[in-house]
């Protein structure tokens, strides 16, 4: 791409007259610069990196001595870096037309966990640095799925909601918090590890991605409303091995969601909940009292709470 070009795209000021007028590919990461490449970066350090690397142009939008740095190639100050990012994606991905889709984060989850289902499926991030990488290398075939609804639409004006659609489900039974058998359209699903509330995103899903025979295992991956079962030793153990369990969630709006669903069905049990962003010594001592069958743990995912616990039990054994 010719470098006036680029001034053009990303709304930029030339600051020199550089001895070269084109570049062949644009990058936010460091390590795919290549000889002759753009480069799009606030940071001097890596900017000098870029430079070592052949970069024949830099996009930035901080304070530079030029001066002092390589004059042969293209500087192109811009007033926002994120802006020019966007920009030069847009002009890029304006060529294909491709799919792009807006979605919450529960169906993100869920399409995420499916994606050996469609291999055209690229999942965005809220990182517009690691987007862009992502973005360099999509075909016209691509289905671009994201939950930042405000960034896709910037990138790419035409895209669509994800809207779960109400289905109508028949022989629905709720075997636990976590567990549902129903019927849809002529299909029996029994015990999917899959908790009621989140059905009609599964069967939005299904249709989305025109699945006709799912693998229920992958279910065994989906991190929502998902319970930790421990022993009185805090010890992880299997699915349905003890009475007590813990369920995390980092997402409010989410949790919110899950706590109405289990003092519905769950009203019968102790549950404690954690609304504050704990430390790991203080939720410790919260999860070690024995007065619960249910912890939820707000401002925490799955992920964290199994490491903790994992950490835990690793260091318990060593003062041993």
């Amino acid at each position: 791409m010719k470098i006036s070009s680029i001034i053009d795209i990303v709304a930029g000021d030339l600051q020199n007259s550089p001895a070269i007028s084109f570049i062949t590919q644009s990058h936010t990461n460091i390590s795919k610069i290549n000889d002759g490449d753009l480069f799009i970066s606030s940071s001097l350090k890596e900017i000098q990196i870029a430079i070592s690397k052949g970069a024949f142009a830099i996009v930035y939008d901080i304070d530079i001595d030029i001066s002092t740095l390589d004059k042969e190639i293209a500087w192109i100050k811009v007033d926002n870096i994120q802006k020019a990012m966007i920009r030069l994606l847009r002009f890029n991905l304006s060529i294909l037309d491709i799919q792009s889709y807006s979605c919450d984060e529960i169906f993100y989850q869920l399409c995420y966990i499916s994606k050996s289902y469609k291999k055209e499926l690229v999942f965005l991030d809220n990182n517009l640095k690691n987007n862009f990488e992502l973005l360099n290398n999509v075909t016209k075939e691509t289905i671009l799925i994201s939950t930042n609804k405000d960034m896709l639409y910037d990138i790419l004006p035409l895209s669509k909601d994800i809207n779960i659609k109400k289905h109508n489900i028949n022989n629905l039974v709720v075997h636990s918090l976590f567990e549902t058998s129903f019927s849809y359209k002529h299909r029996y699903y029994y015990k999917l590890k899959l908790p009621m509330i989140y059905v009609d995103y599964f069967l939005t899903l299904l249709e989305f991605l025109d699945i006709q025979e799912y693998d229920n295992q992958k279910l065994n991956n989906f991190n929502l409303l998902k319970p930790i079962f421990i022993n009185h030793h805090c010890e992880i153990v299997d699915f349905g091995k003890s009475n007590r369990f813990i369920i995390a969630n980092k997402n409010i709006s989410i949790s919110e969601i899950e706590l109405e669903f289990i003092s519905k069905v769950y009203s019968y049990a102790k549950i404690k909940i954690v609304n504050d962003d704990l430390k790991d010594t203080k939720l410790l001592d919260i999860i070690q009292i024995q007065d619960y069958n249910a912890l939820y743990i707000k401002h925490k995912s799955y992920k964290q709470i199994v490491k903790l616990l994992q950490d835990n039990k690793h260091n318990h054994k060593k003062l041993f």
